[in-house]
């Protein structure tokens, strides 16, 4: 597996160091899935179990993703004194319901004061985050999510014949995207 991730509690500049280490992939991590949010917002237990899964499993870093868990997950990380990052791959319509709109300030107000890096996955991604949020520019990085082309070069004759069998024009351009289809995505389907 990965390295365990050493950082002494409340070493502010030792934890921002950690942060950019695993942010460029210089660092590598250990990923485990938590199932301790619950009801996110209206579940009062869930902090707690948080809290507890960290301490339990001598966690060196937070990393957070989606609504719940950049609420919950941030202040959980800094009440165990540990560096946190979130990252954001959606830019939410601006038109929502009261509740939503509830929920959207009370995530970055969380994201504001306790998430150390915001990483979002575009620099349209990171403004959008800026201008809605209020957050500090320095919290805030653009780490683009990256193919390495090159390593699929060799595959350029079977691309043609797949798409001339699907009846694409060889010189069409063909976005590919694999992930849940949901509105805030942008995804038109």
């Amino acid at each position: 597996g990965a390295p365990a991730l050493a950082v002494e509690a409340g070493d502010e500049v030792e934890h921002l160091h950690l942060v950019r280490e695993v942010e460029e992939g210089r660092r590598l991590v250990e990923e485990h899935q938590v199932g301790v949010l619950g009801q996110g917002h209206g579940d009062p237990g869930a902090l707690p179990r948080i809290l507890k899964y960290l301490k339990q499993t001598v966690a060196d870093l937070v990393h957070t993703q989606l609504e719940f868990a950049n609420t919950l997950g941030n202040p959980a990380a800094k009440l165990r004194r540990l560096p946190s990052v979130c990252t954001l791959h959606t830019m939410p319509s601006q038109e929502m319901s009261a509740k939503s709109r509830a929920h959207q300030n009370v995530e970055f107000w969380s994201l504001r004061l306790f998430c150390d890096r915001v990483i979002s996955v575009s620099e349209e991604a990171r403004l959008f985050h800026l201008k809605i949020s209020s957050a500090p520019e320095k919290q805030n990085v653009t780490l683009y999510n990256g193919i390495d082309l090159a390593r699929f070069a060799h595959l350029d004759g079977e691309r043609d014949a797949l798409r001339s069998e699907l009846g694409i024009p060889p010189d069409a351009e063909v976005l590919v995207t694999l992930a849940v289809l949901r509105e805030p995505k942008g995804i038109q389907f």
